[in-house]
């Protein structure tokens, strides 16, 4: 048992399964699960009571929802906020999709939010080479050979 100090609203499994994250009031700690429950960490930074919390894919940023209407990102290395959001209602429930490009938010009032973020492709191409359809490969003419890039 681990005594967080206030009723417990949400808790959060590491995937590793070493450790866990309480939330209860507006506070979050993190708990070291293999050394008998010894507190890793503790943050403070919501105004209300927090009643959510998800990880991103990689569980290296935290996500917390609270009652005072703000989601906040936190960096799982020394529990440091990186990112603030802010709502038209309290916070009840959130999720991120497993590509990380879109957050869910449930809020009161049956409010929902869906924010999206656009995630840009990595340019896979050869440097150097002439693709069909682009203005370089029209541009070199019919009586060009193709090199052995093309």
């Amino acid at each position: 048992e681990f005594d967080h100090g206030a009723p417990v609203d949400a808790v959060l499994a590491f995937p590793s399964g070493t450790a866990c994250i309480s939330a209860g009031g507006n506070v979050v700690k993190v708990w070291d699960v293999v050394q008998g429950g010894r507190r890793i960490a503790a943050a403070s930074n919501h105004q209300k009571a927090i009643t959510c919390l998800a990880f991103d894919a990689k569980a290296g940023r935290l996500l917390s929802g609270s009652l005072d209407r703000q989601v906040k990102v936190y960096d799982v290395s020394d529990y440091k906020v990186v990112c603030s959001l802010s709502y038209p209602a309290s916070i009840l429930s959130i999720a991120l999709s497993p590509a990380e490009d879109c957050l869910a938010v449930g809020m009161t009032g049956g409010y929902l939010s869906l924010k999206h973020r656009k995630i840009e492709a990595k340019d896979e191409s050869v440097p150097g080479v002439v693709r069909p359809g682009t203005y370089r490969y029209y541009a070199r003419g019919t009586k060009k050979k193709p090199e052995e890039r093309d």
